[in-house]
């Protein structure tokens, strides 16, 4: 092997722990809002992504939305599909239709009226879910700055 490929190696597994330890962090904080329903946990982060994820494409288009603080227009996010859901997570079809329904009856997602389904309007900003963000936010820069020295 290498010195290069040794490097690489050593470099790999220091990212592999850092990371791991920051997703840990991240589903236990998060956890929280969905009482520690994992599943329910990762059909949200789904949808709550896909809706989004055009203006995530278009840095211009973002900018006037960059704070949590700011809601995002029904007509400026792409609603998603249970089935669209059921693809990304990997979960059975009726899982996603299940817990999805019951987000829906609690209040953190909203079916669409152009079919599919968006996370409910200022949801991100509420106090409980604002804090995650917040807390998740000191999370990430840590990791930046943990795996910054092996890249």
């Amino acid at each position: 092997m290498s010195d290069t490929s040794r490097n690489l190696e050593l470099k790999s597994r220091a990212i592999a722990f850092h990371s791991t330890n920051y997703v840990i962090r991240y589903m236990l904080d998060m956890g929280s809002i969905f009482n520690y329903d994992y599943e329910q946990m990762m059909i949200c982060l789904a949808i709550s992504t896909s809706n989004i994820q055009g203006l995530m494409n278009s840095p211009e288009k973002f900018a006037p939305y960059a704070s949590l603080e700011v809601v995002i227009p029904a007509e400026l996010q792409r609603p998603v599909t249970r089935s669209a859901v059921t693809r990304a997570t990997g979960l059975p079809r009726e899982t996603v239709r299940r817990k999805a329904a019951s987000m829906i009856a609690s209040g953190l997602l909203i079916a669409d009226e152009r079919g599919g389904l968006r996370l409910a309007p200022g949801i991100l900003s509420t106090e409980t879910i604002a804090n995650l963000l917040a807390k998740n936010e000191a999370n990430v820069r840590r990791l930046a700055l943990q795996v910054s020295p092996t890249t």
